[in-house]
């Protein structure tokens, strides 16, 4: 009976004992970075120990990207045992031990030029599953501004010290939102996703990093409620939340941003979080570029002029008096498509249907009708987009007119179809439009096959040099090297064309099939543009843009604009196997800020020459100008 009453005394005596020694630390226990916690019913302790790695204010975030978030403005932690867990019971109860973090605390290692201001942080805790709540603030013992919490659980062994890792979750104070590549360098009417990058500070500054829980989650907004613009998450938890804006541009929804308040083509991505206010919020900003782009789905209508005129010249070069010409009146609508497919990439599709009406010298000429579908994909850079042509859909119909110089040589339904195989080899434009940009398109392979009244098929290869071949109405093959040597075999009949010398190009003819006849040779004056060898490559594009006034002849009224962005082609085309030279300038002209093409100017001159003397034979000169001509015709999604 002494024996179990004795021990009854000395249990009283310890339990007071450690319950003064817990009031003892939660009292004082801030300056000297160690303490212990009494849990209630919990008789074993052990040591578990913080270490915190302060860094300098002047470390960047990316230098700390990888690392638990400390603040650079932390002064003091304070560590509470929140709980313990065992096998069939949970208690909750706690002391707090506060530490200060200075170079000057007893706790601490100061920074070096290698390590930055360590400091240790020990306490008794009970043995066991434990949690801790884990408080940053910029002031020394616990004073100041709350930078950072944490809750922490980790297992308290039986004997030695237990290490425990820290992940603080910063407090936020302010907010920056950007949307990388929201820079008006997207195209308009092309779907992309891109990263939202939102970074936080904390009440003293630094950019909270890593990947604890943020104290106060932070919640974005999207200003466009349209869905064309969707966000892939509303909620960042913490640093390491990735969210992207997803631009979803369709038929139905038009694929234009037209957000009250805000510039056309543009959405706004605020931010938010419990505590913060407004003015510490900096909104990210996604703006695709509008240089070409007006709506999906929605149809612009054009109205114009043609005319086609051919000059004959006789055996020495003499042009005829008489040139035969024809007139036209020219209705033209245009249609853009998102979301298609030619040969694999994902292009916009713009659809054009366009109708010539002869008005002399016959006006009783039934209308003839050109269906043109081009398919362009844009490739994003580092300083814009560039966009390229991948293919394009022609259908020709002829009413009946055998020798119509719009759409072809014989009546009825023909097409055609270009394709570019090489993707983002043929450059068509490049955004957004700036003055003086310039570019060239040489040796780039492309197909084009012709169907219906004609059936052929003409290539450039990548090193420069073409084929052309024809089986229907007649037997055709005609192919040039790069340098400009020349075979032309057209029903039997085969004409060999080498390169120039001394002012004269040869010229030998033979009749192949049946083989063999007599082979003609000829001299032809050299009749190549600036004479002496072709020039290099026989097929280019030269490109250029400008802002310069829209011209007169477009008819574009001054209340859609009087002034854009001309995007200048200048195609050569140098078919030595045909004795042939043509020339295409198309003037396109843009509007920028959502309104876009607006008008386009082309002539293109087809020269023939005689293969046995090199005179010219005839001159075939088109000229055609359409231009949106009212408000109305622009089908815009937006105001003027």
């Amino acid at each position: 009976m002494t024996r179990t009453f004795g021990r009854a005394i000395l249990a009283g005596a310890s339990l007071a004992a450690l319950a003064a020694l817990a009031a003892i630390v939660a009292c004082g226990g801030g300056g000297g970075g160690s303490g212990s916690a009494n849990l209630p019913g919990s008789t074993s302790y052990a040591n578990a120990t913080f270490t915190i790695a302060v860094p300098s204010a002047s470390t960047t975030s990316s230098t700390q990207r990888k690392a638990a978030f400390i603040s650079p403005g932390a002064q003091s932690i304070s560590i509470t045992v929140t709980g313990q867990s065992t096998a069939t019971t949970t208690t909750t109860a706690g002391a707090t031990t506060v530490a200060n973090l200075t170079s000057t605390s007893p706790n601490c290692s100061a920074a070096t030029a290698s390590a930055p201001l360590t400091c240790t942080v020990s306490l008794n805790s009970p043995v066991g599953n434990d949690t801790f709540a884990v408080s940053l603030y910029s002031g020394l013992n616990g004073a100041g501004t709350l930078l950072g919490t944490s809750t922490v659980a980790a297992t308290i062994g039986g004997s030695g010290v237990t290490n425990v890792p820290v992940a603080i979750g910063g407090v936020v104070a302010s907010i920056d939102v950007t949307v990388t590549g929201g820079n008006g360098l997207i195209p308009g009417g092309y779907p992309t996703s891109v990263p939202v990058v939102v970074s936080a500070k904390d009440p003293s500054g630094a950019t909270i990093v890593g990947s604890a829980p943020y104290s106060n989650p932070i919640t974005l907004t999207n200003a466009d409620t349209s869905g064309i613009t969707t966000l892939s998450t509303t909620t960042v938890t913490s640093p390491a939340t990735v969210v992207t804006l997803s631009y979803v541009p369709t038929d139905a929804n038009t694929g234009v941003l037209n957000v009250s308040g805000l510039p056309f083509g543009e959405t706004s991505i605020g931010a938010s979080a419990s505590g913060v206010a407004p003015s510490a919020v900096s909104a990210g900003t996604f703006q695709y570029n509008s240089d070409r782009f007006f709506g999906l789905g929605h149809t612009r209508s054009f109205s114009g002029t043609g005319s086609v005129t051919t000059i004959t010249y006789n055996g020495t070069g003499v042009p005829s008096p008489n040139p035969s010409a024809w007139s036209y009146t020219i209705a033209e609508t245009l249609t853009l498509h998102g979301n298609q497919t030619f040969n694999g990439v994902s292009v916009l599709q713009s659809h054009f249907v366009t109708t010539y009406t002869q008005t002399s010298p016959v006006t009783a000429v039934p209308p003839e009708v050109d269906t043109a579908d081009l398919f362009r994909g844009a490739t994003l850079t580092a300083s814009g987009t560039n966009v390229y042509r991948y293919g394009e859909q022609e259908s020709d119909v002829n009413s009946g007119v055998a020798s119509s110089p719009i759409t072809g040589n014989a009546a009825g339904t023909s097409t055609i179809n270009y394709s570019y195989p090489t993707p983002g080899a043929w450059k068509e434009d490049q955004l957004p439009h700036t003055n003086g940009a310039a570019w060239t398109n040489n040796d780039v392979p492309y197909t084009v096959a012709y169907a219906g009244a004609q059936v052929s098929t003409f290539q450039e290869l990548a090193d420069g040099s073409t084929s052309f071949t024809e089986t229907s109405p007649g037997t055709l093959s005609q192919t040039q090297t790069a340098a400009g040597a020349a075979t032309n075999v057209n029903n039997g009949f085969t004409t060999t064309i080498g390169l120039p010398s001394g002012g004269t190009i040869p010229v030998a003819e033979q009749t192949t099939s049946p083989c063999c006849g007599a082979t003609s040779n000829f001299t032809p004056t050299d009749w190549y543009p600036g004479g002496g060898a072709p020039a290099q490559p026989l097929y280019s594009s030269i490109f250029s843009e400008t802002s310069v006034p829209i011209p007169a002849q477009c008819n574009v009224p001054s209340s859609v604009a009087t002034t854009a962005y001309a995007v200048v082609q200048i195609n050569s085309q140098l078919d030595i196997a045909a004795f042939r030279n043509r020339q295409i300038i198309d003037d396109d002209y843009f509007v920028p800020g959502g309104v876009g093409f607006v008008c386009e100017v082309v002539v293109a001159t087809t020269s023939d020459y005689r293969f046995g003397t090199g005179i010219i034979l005839s001159q075939t000169t088109v000229d055609t100008v359409v231009g949106v001509p009212n408000t109305t015709a622009l089908g815009l999604l937006r105001r003027l």
